[in-house]
């Protein structure tokens, strides 16, 4: 590590690193076997009907993404008010365009 990282955030987690082995909740290889089976559709991913882009990988990674997905979420909803107020008026929703991100 260079020295601009010392005493910073970065240096303490890395220092940590060594103490977490073995106390991890992930297996290493049954992460890489979900991988491969998502890439090649096969194991516990063979039939799956839709391509994901994220795969989490463990309970400790699912609980962390349904922790940021609710807090999205009620953003979301407690910024209704706020951002339905922000269309054009006049046009209806077959006369408005949406960039599609979701390829």
């Amino acid at each position: 590590m260079t020295a601009d990282y010392c005493s910073t955030p970065v240096a303490a987690v890395l220092d940590s690193i060594p103490t977490l082995t073995g106390k991890q909740y992930g297996d290493t290889q049954k992460g890489c076997q979900a991988i491969f089976d998502m890439i090649t559709e096969t194991g516990l991913a063979e039939g799956l009907e839709e391509d994901f882009l994220r795969i989490p990988l463990g309970t400790d990674c699912a609980k962390r993404l349904k922790w940021k997905f609710d807090g999205l979420q009620r953003g979301l909803e407690g910024t209704r008010v706020v951002w339905e107020s922000t269309d054009l008026e006049g046009k209806e929703d077959g006369e408005r365009t949406m960039l599609n991100f979701n390829r």
